[in-house]
């Protein structure tokens, strides 16, 4: 793209200053700025919004079926949650409630505390495509997310083109399709293409919901070859992505993959709502009294308090937090006005950052207002904000989730205007 107006006027200041060399060199850089000001396209976001979430029970927990890759920029998860239809009346060892938005990996199945399930990062594995046992002609790369694998042919070396496909992807090395003798029949393989005109690259997608993902799966990678020589097919010939071989005479391989668990902390982060264990702590205050009624927090690990947080360091003292409790109605003389007469509804911002493939940092702010802690005893200052937490789990692949869990009576509560932006 040209924008005429630009050049002539970086054009005008050329011809002012280049009778000096110095001056000379300004120009160009000069001259640099202006191109990538106006020519260089910005880095486009686009928002995401979901239906509005009212849960109830009980139990109820769901997510988004959309997948996001922290790993390619930041994201900003936004929503309202209303906690009114939390319960109360019957004391806290009676009926309490909890309820959760936030991203968990999609190799985690579950919608509340997924802490507790395992995630498997389906990281990329590459092996050499060969042909006559030792002449590297490619390679083979499978991937996946914990639905589907995927498995991709690649030629990369010139003059080489494939004319079939054959694949095969097992749990066990029996179920490949064999001879008596334990050769391998690729005409047999569940998947199977004939490119015409033959190809270079071709990926299969395979559905791996079926299995479980600590399952090794066998996977054999067959391609008949054509060697092209001055455009025209001169010689052909099989290939196999490279690894162990079958037990019959002919020449065939195959290997295996199995995605890789993140260790310790979990598979995302989320916020969790709680509330004060006081009976009818939601009821109107009567007199100014220090009443905090709802509890907002980062989790990344049911159960976990304050002193979870550990950005921008972990507070040395956790009770002493800003922006965590928060009263529905009446102020008193110790609060902070800006955290009360909320009426139970907290328009929430979550901002995800990636740090690596299995890493990431969480910031939320609440009401406009970010988290923090003080250090100093001084209430009216607040030296860690803003406060957040790191997680791990597969940030390439990173879902929305919702629920609520509670006990003694029938709870609810609403998740609204939720939208994802990145």
């Amino acid at each position: 793209m040209v924008y005429p107006a630009i050049l002539l006027q970086v054009d005008i200041l050329k011809n002012e200053i280049c009778g000096d060399e110095n001056m000379k060199k300004l120009w160009i850089m000069v001259a640099l700025l202006a191109v990538m000001m106006f020519v260089m396209p910005a880095m486009a976001t686009t928002t995401t919004s979901y239906p509005d979430q009212a849960i109830s029970g009980g139990y109820q927990a769901g997510h988004f079926d959309d997948v996001y890759d922290l790993t390619t920029g930041d994201i900003v998860l936004t929503a309202t949650y209303e906690g009114t239809g939390m319960v109360d009346d019957f004391g806290g060892n009676a009926a309490h409630a909890w309820a959760e938005l936030g991203v968990r990996s999609l190799g985690s199945s579950a919608d509340f505390n997924p802490y507790w399930r395992d995630t498997y990062v389906y990281g990329p594995k590459i092996v050499d495509l060969l042909t006559d046992k030792n002449i590297r002609v490619g390679e083979v790369e499978v991937s996946g997310n914990g639905q589907n694998l995927y498995v991709t042919y690649r030629i990369t070396e010139a003059g080489w083109a494939m004319k079939k496909t054959h694949l095969a992807v097992e749990d066990a090395i029996g179920s490949i399709p064999q001879t008596k003798k334990g050769d391998p029949k690729p005409n047999k393989f569940e998947f199977s293409t004939h490119h015409k005109p033959a190809a270079t690259e071709y990926t299969y997608e395979v559905d791996t919901t079926q299995s479980s993902p600590t399952t090794t799966l066998y996977i054999a990678a067959e391609a008949e070859l054509v060697q092209m020589a001055d455009g025209h097919k001169d010689g052909k010939g099989k290939s196999w992505a490279d690894g162990d071989d079958f037990s019959g005479k002919k020449w065939a391989t195959y290997f295996t993959y199995k995605p890789t668990v993140v260790p310790v902390a979990g598979s995302g982060v989320w916020l969790a709502t709680d509330y004060d264990w006081t009976v009818n702590t939601f009821d109107p205050d009567v007199t100014p009294t220090l009443d905090l009624d709802d509890k907002l927090i980062l989790q990344r690990k049911g159960g976990q308090g304050e002193g979870a947080y550990d950005m921008p360091s972990v507070p040395p003292v956790p009770g002493n937090n800003h922006r965590v409790w928060w009263d529905r109605d009446g102020v008193d003389p110790w609060q902070n006005p800006a955290t009360a007469n909320t009426g139970g509804i907290y328009p929430v911002i979550i901002t995800l950052h990636a740090t690596s493939d299995t890493t990431g940092t969480a910031y939320m702010n609440i009401r406009e207002l970010d988290q923090g802690f003080e250090t100093d005893g001084n209430w009216n200052t607040i030296e860690l904000t803003p406060a957040g937490m790191t997680f791990t789990g597969d940030m390439k692949h990173l879902q929305v989730f919702y629920g609520l869990y509670g006990y003694g009576t029938t709870h609810s509560a609403t998740f609204s205007d939720i939208t994802v932006t990145q």
